[in-house]
């Protein structure tokens, strides 16, 4: 399987198109990524009557990969438990970011990811997947 067969996959798994939208969008990151994110916290009650950000918000729980988990299912069955957790401690990455709003207000965001081309290339190098 070249990238280019890998990618259709992908595409195929990750994206949609409705016949009165024809951009292509991405149910979890984008063309290049896999990502999930999920709300980490912050804080609200702020708001123009002087009330501040006290309210503290709770953490979600840190979500899995799960489309990401059913889509390696379809195209590496053979792939084992020990694979499955090399790969994805070598390949996902982290990230944070704050939504920053009025009156202090906030709200905090995790996500993680695993890049297309990155997986594809490891899944070449370790045998599961053939390239052509």
């Amino acid at each position: 399987m070249n990238f280019n067969d890998f990618y259709a996959k992908v595409t195929d798994k990750f994206s949609y198109s409705s016949k009165w939208d024809k951009n292509v969008q991405w149910y979890h990151g984008d063309e290049e990524n896999y990502t999930i994110e999920w709300h980490t916290g912050g804080a609200s009650g702020g708001n123009c009557w002087g009330g501040e950000a006290s309210y503290r918000l709770d953490s979600e729980p840190v979500p899995e990969l799960d489309m990401l988990d059913e889509f390696l299912e379809e195209i590496c069955p053979t792939m084992s438990f020990f694979q499955y957790k090399r790969i994805m401690k070598d390949l996902v990455t982290y990230d944070s970011r704050t939504s920053y709003e009025y009156y202090g207000n906030y709200d905090n965001y995790s996500s993680k990811s695993v890049n297309y081309r990155m997986l594809y290339d490891r899944l070449v190098d370790i045998g599961l997947l053939i390239k052509d």
